[in-house]
Formats: structure tokens, C-alpha cells, sequence
């Protein structure tokens, strides 16, 4: 794919790859960090051609997984590096997530911040759905939106909302065994979702790009239930919200330790750059949840 210049494609499946190697271990480690390399230089490419800034945002955070995987060895540092993107212009959900989590971050401590973080990690590597569920809506948090768990039977188990310019809806199949098909009737009260979030916040209309996402370790999706998906549908592996997550927590611990004696200008101008490199401003985060649609493309 990378060779026909299908550059997002390529770095998507290059990402699908080293989730794959994830599963082995230490062992595999580097394989992993190599693949996440892979990934993020052709996600940079993708950006380059297409002028999406969220891809190019996207590939300084593959940049800053494929170093953690490497660790202790710091070879990627030895490669032509990712050019970061300038973060001054932000977009509109990702000025709203900088400032919700500026405001958070001023009104909590150290050890709240690390009590949460472990608590949210260890309840998304649980299948049991009571456990998994609440975690998504403490990641939601994290990432500077209106999080919450929707009231109500056959709805989605968190949405997460950047104001008006961005909604995704989280519906969690934790509990699905890893294999088989993701049933049709999943996918058909996904595509309820963004209009019930519609008129739980009473206003006439959905924020472009707005997505809803299934979490389910299901390798593939039931063929008449991908057929009538609606566009917005999408399916990921649960590994790929803990990769996530665990971003989201070292974000926030790195913020904590360095917000001391900031300015609110200061400390908005950190937000933006540490989310920008571990890919947690909104857009980047859908482009990680969303590289799977249900629906034939």
C-alpha cells in the first residue's frame, strides 16, 4: 500500500500490526516499536498530502508509542524525526479539550491524578462490562470532554463530547468473545447513537465527523449487519482504547509535575503541545478509535 502511495492505509494497517505484536510480550517489543515507526511516518505522509493536520498529529504520537515500546533502546531517536505540527492554531474541539483539561488540572492533586489513571487502566484490561464500562467515561475525562454514561435502556456506555464540534459514542463490547463476528444487532443500535446524543443536548444537528465506535476484540463484523451500518459506525479492538488511555494517564502525570507556577496562558500552551504528541486533541483521538468502519468502503 505504502508502495501505490496509499499512505493512511499503509499506517493503518502498519498500526493493526503492531497491536498484533503487542499480544506477544516483552519478547516482541521491538518488532512492535519498528511497526509503530512504520506507521507513523506514513501516516505523516498521509498528512503531507492530504494537508490533514490530524494525521500529522497522529504520527508524532506513533513516534512517541514506537519510543516507549523501544525502551530502554533509544534507537528511534537516531531516525529522521517526525516534524512536529505547530499547535497555536488549534481547531475548535481541540481548543475546548486544551481548556477543559487546563481547568481540571487546577483543581485536582498528584495522587488523585494517579489514583484515577490506575484505576481507569486496570479496569479496561477487565472484560467484565461493570467494570469496563465506567472506565470509558474517566478516559473521556481525561481527554477534556463532557463525558458521561447515558441514561436510559439501549444506549451506548459513554459519550464523550467537545462542546458542539465533536461527539463521539463509545458503545462497549467488553465482554465479546475474541472471535467470531460482531452481531448484526451491535451494529444496528450503534447507528442510534449520535441521534439520541442529539436530542439528549437538545440541539438540530450533529457535529460533523462525530463517530460512534464499538469496542470488541471480534476480528471481523457480521456481513448484513456491515450492509445496512450507517457511515459513522466504526469497530475497534479493545487493546487500541488502552493504548489510549494509557497515554492519556502519562499525559497527566507529566502535566502535574510541571503545572506548578504556570500562568493559565502557560499551562493551556503545555495541554495543547503534550496532548499534540501523545495523540489525545480530539481529532486525533477519532482518528485512532475510527480506522475501522463497519460499513463497505
Amino acid at each position: 500500500m505504502a508502495g501505490m502511495g496509499e499512505w493512511q492505509e499503509a499506517s493503518a494497517r502498519a498500526n493493526e500490526a503492531a497491536l498484533e505484536l503487542g499480544k506477544g510480550g516483552d519478547a516482541l517489543r521491538g518488532y512492535r516499536s519498528f511497526w509503530l515507526y512504520l506507521a507513523a511516518t506514513w501516516a505523516d505522509q498521509a498528512g503531507v498530502t492530504t494537508a490533514n493536520q490530524a494525521l500529522r498529529q497522529n504520527a508524532v504520537a506513533l513516534v512517541a508509542q514506537a519510543e516507549a515500546a523501544a525502551r530502554p533502546s533509544m534507537w528511534i531517536r537516531e531516525l529522521a524525526p517526525i516534524p512536529t505540527v505547530g499547535v497555536s492554531a488549534l481547531s475548535s474541539p481541540s481548543a475546548t479539550a486544551v481548556a477543559s483539561v487546563a481547568t481540571r488540572l487546577r483543581s485536582t492533586s498528584i495522587p488523585k491524578v494517579a489514583a484515577v489513571a490506575e484505576e481507569m487502566l486496570a479496569a479496561l484490561k477487565e472484560r467484565k462490562p461493570t467494570v469496563y464500562e465506567p472506565a470509558l467515561t474517566k478516559l473521556g475525562y481525561l481527554l477534556g470532554a463532557d463525558a458521561q454514561k447515558p441514561p436510559g435502556s439501549g444506549r451506548c456506555d459513554s459519550t464523550w463530547c467537545w462542546d458542539h464540534h465533536l461527539w463521539l459514542a463509545i458503545d462497549a463490547k467488553s465482554d465479546h468473545e475474541p472471535s467470531g463476528l460482531v452481531p448484526q444487532k451491535d451494529i444496528r443500535q450503534a447507528g442510534d447513537q449520535l441521534r439520541l446524543l442529539k436530542s439528549d443536548r437538545a440541539v438540530p444537528d450533529t457535529p460533523p465527523d462525530s463517530a460512534t465506535v464499538i469496542v470488541s476484540p471480534k476480528p471481523a463484523v457480521d456481513p448484513t449487519g456491515a450492509a445496512g451500518a450507517e457511515g459513522h459506525v466504526h469497530v475497534v479492538h479493545p487493546d487500541v482504547v488502552l493504548g489510549l488511555a494509557e497515554a492519556a494517564a502519562r499525559a497527566w502525570g507529566d502535566l502535574m509535575a510541571q503545572r506548578p507556577g504556570l500562568d493559565d496562558n502557560q499551562l493551556r500552551a503545555l495541554v495543547a503541545n503534550h496532548f499534540s504528541q501523545e495523540g489525545l486533541l480530539p481529532e486525533q483521538v477519532r482518528e485512532r478509535l475510527t480506522a475501522n468502519p463497519v460499513a463497505p468502503q
